[in-house]
């Protein structure tokens, strides 16, 4: 009796210091607070049912709270694994929709970090800076080469490279004194993304 009575003045401490909201991040103590209550719970009511019209006060006020303890406990699990199930639905659903190509329409989201860092294997022999930046965007993506210069825009080169796609850019671009940029968010009169990669002149030469 006095075993049970110690623990379920623990637990009620517990819960007096912690709100039920903390105990949502600990699963494993609310199972046990949930099993603790329950064993309580059958040994005052066992005890109580031996001492009959002797039972006190003090053993009804402690079963009550009991009993109390052990809701909140089981609230505390059932939201927890509420939450948990809402979580785990959210991502299956997120994933499926990712890997599910739009057969009607180009992709709708377009990720920087992948277009950048995606790694590119282009060999070309006496192309133009127009076909080399072709070459190194991915399919759907537009160039437009904004140089004034016609000495530039003739040149030939040879070029091949296996690293990522900005840093294969950066090198190429750099090197004949012009500079690039993306834009991602350019739209059709549909919605559909129309990338765009603009090679232009360097102003600060």
């Amino acid at each position: 009796m006095s075993i049970m009575t110690n623990s379920l003045e623990c637990i009620s401490a517990s819960f007096n210091r912690r709100p039920i909201e903390e105990m949502l991040h600990h699963p494993v103590k609310t199972w046990m607070c949930a099993l603790v209550c329950t064993l309580a719970m059958m040994s005052l009511e066992g005890t109580a049912g031996e001492l009959g019209g002797e039972k006190t006060n003090a053993m009804e006020e402690e079963l009550a709270q009991a009993k109390l303890i052990l809701v909140r406990a089981q609230d505390a699990a059932d939201h927890l694994l509420y939450m948990a199930q809402q979580e785990a639905s959210q991502i299956k659903n997120e994933s499926n929709t990712d890997s599910i190509p739009d057969q009607n329409s180009k992709t709708k989201t377009i990720s920087p970090l992948i277009v950048k860092n995606e790694v590119v294997a282009v060999e070309l022999q006496s192309a133009t800076i127009e076909e080399i930046t072709n070459a190194l965007m991915p399919i759907g993506w537009r160039v437009m080469v904004d140089v004034t210069d016609q000495r530039i825009l003739a040149r030939r080169f040879q070029f091949v490279t296996t690293k990522p796609r900005d840093q294969a850019l950066a090198m190429f671009v750099k090197t004949v004194g012009l500079n690039y940029q993306y834009f991602f968010d350019l739209l059709d009169e549909k919605g559909d993304p129309v990338p765009l990669l603009v090679i232009s002149e360097d102003m600060t030469r």
